[in-house]
């Protein structure tokens, strides 16, 4: 098949008409029932309808997409401090010491 005058400028006016199309097209045809049902769930799980965000949203409220950053529980926050501070373990434990006498045969390093 070789490719003539008329062929190229046939493919390229298709080509044309089509991206016509989907500029023109008032909505995003790609965004079906099933989509839209897909796009509730996930928001309802905590997602929002556009991304993944990087703090979850309320559970069960489709259109509630705030962050929820307004009450904060960092490592710097009162909450940490009387939850999980006291879970952190003492010293340095043996990882240091097992991994230098693994590797050098002296707990103390090189």
């Amino acid at each position: 098949m070789s490719f003539t005058p008329r062929i190229i400028r046939n493919v390229a006016i298709g080509t044309g008409c089509v991206g016509a199309f989907f500029y023109l097209a008032p909505a995003n045809i790609f965004r079906t029932t099933a989509v839209k049902r897909i796009e509730d769930r996930w928001s309802s799980g905590g997602g929002a309808r556009t991304h993944t965000p990087a703090t979850g949203t309320k559970r069960g409220d489709p259109n509630d997409e705030t962050p929820r950053h307004q009450d904060p529980k960092g490592v710097d926050t009162e909450y940490f401090k009387e939850n999980f501070l006291s879970q952190r373990k003492k010293g340095d434990g043996v990882w240091p010491e097992k991994f230098y006498e693994s590797h050098y045969n002296n707990p103390k390093g090189k």
